[in-house]
């Protein structure tokens, strides 16, 4: 996961047999911001939020502390792939800003360091504007292209900020954009038909690990979908004896997705269907990149910093809900709690 950080003490995401102060199924963490160091605590919350629809574990404690909430005896939600291990790197600051320097450290350490620690999902729940300077969007490109080829799928939220088309980097051709659901299972914000957008999932008014409502976004339905990502390559070697293509695993969801209410070209994913249609590949087929048809390929080169040109990434969720009584969407079944529509808030608002 790229992106504000994590609580890396919550006990959502393990013990912490060790002693070292961070969760054990945090398995590396690394801040991008800046000087960089080796502390990626989240002094936003929305990494910590996102990493908890991920992979949280559902347990009894006192909520998540970096998201601002605490209460004795509170029973936390169950993320969608609970076992899964983390990897936390911080490229977006306090502020939920970052640059696209700090973005592209990060990736190229996931490129460097993917085998090490078994990474299949990258997390991107960030956006800023395709417009933005070319070339840096170019070399970005690049390190995700070379994400796909080595079989990583690279997860991005569609965006929130009601501008034409997706956001970047959901719009590349190498990655798995992700659009929210609201409470009715229609297309929540501004992404109209659903078109363009390779997966949808629910996004508005998400219960947080606490159980309370915090916010709305495509962030929270990008973290949904990266959990599945997870759980589908696991179930890949345990029935088929091998992991999926980047662009084999992003055609299987979307080909397995079911209709999305008054959205002709919206799919939802749908875990179970996606499971079937695992278990009946050969195991000996040739996994394919994201997309067969590929932008024309580009040089990695460093990504500059400090230029008013260069894009600046934000956080791709809508404002921070109240903590009433709203949409409760549990994570593991991948259903409504219950539903009150006067309460809640569009993805974007």
């Amino acid at each position: 996961m790229i992106d504000s950080g994590a609580d890396l003490r919550d006990p959502i995401f393990g013990t912490d047999r060790d002693g070292d102060g961070v969760a054990d199924r945090i398995r590396f963490q690394r801040d991008f911001v800046g000087a960089g160091d080796s502390d990626a605590a989240d002094e936003n919350g929305h990494g910590t939020r996102v990493a908890a629809i991920i992979a949280g574990a559902g347990i009894a404690g006192a909520g998540i502390a970096g998201a601002g909430i605490a209460g004795a005896g509170i029973v936390t939600r169950q993320g969608v792939a609970p076992e899964a291990g983390l990897v936390i790197l911080r490229a977006l600051g306090a502020d939920g800003r970052g640059t696209a320097s700090d973005v592209a450290e990060a990736l190229d350490w996931v490129l460097a360091n993917a085998s090490r620690h078994g990474i299949v999902a990258v997390n991107l729940s960030l956006e800023t504007l395709p417009g933005n300077d070319a070339a840096t969007l170019a070399d970005l490109d690049a390190r995700l292209r070379a994400l796909s080829e080595a079989g990583i799928v690279t997860v991005a939220a569609a965006g929130n900020a009601g501008h034409a088309g997706i956001a970047y980097p959901a719009i590349g051709p190498d990655v798995l954009s992700v659009g929210a659901l609201g409470p009715g299972g229609g297309i929540a914000g501004p992404a109209g038909t659903g078109s363009g957008i390779d997966i949808f999932a629910p996004g508005t008014a998400i219960a947080g690990p606490d159980g309370t409502v915090i916010a709305s976004g495509t962030s929270f339905a990008a973290a949904d979908i990266a959990g599945l990502v997870a759980l589908a390559q696991q179930s890949a070697l345990a029935t088929i004896g091998r992991r999926l293509g980047a662009g084999e695993l992003a055609g299987l969801l979307r080909e397995t997705g079911t209709a999305v209410p008054g959205a002709a070209e919206a799919r939802r994913a749908d875990p179970v269907a996606l499971a079937e249609a695992i278990a009946s590949l050969p195991a000996d087929a040739v996994p394919v990149a994201a997309d067969p048809v590929a932008a024309a390929a580009h040089p990695m080169g460093p990504v500059p910093d400090g230029s008013p040109s260069i894009p600046v990434f934000t956080i791709a969720s809508g404002g921070a809900m109240p903590p009433v009584r709203g949409m409760a969407y549990d994570w593991k079944t991948h259903t409504l709690l219950h539903d009150t529509p006067a309460t809640l808030a569009a993805a974007g608002d």
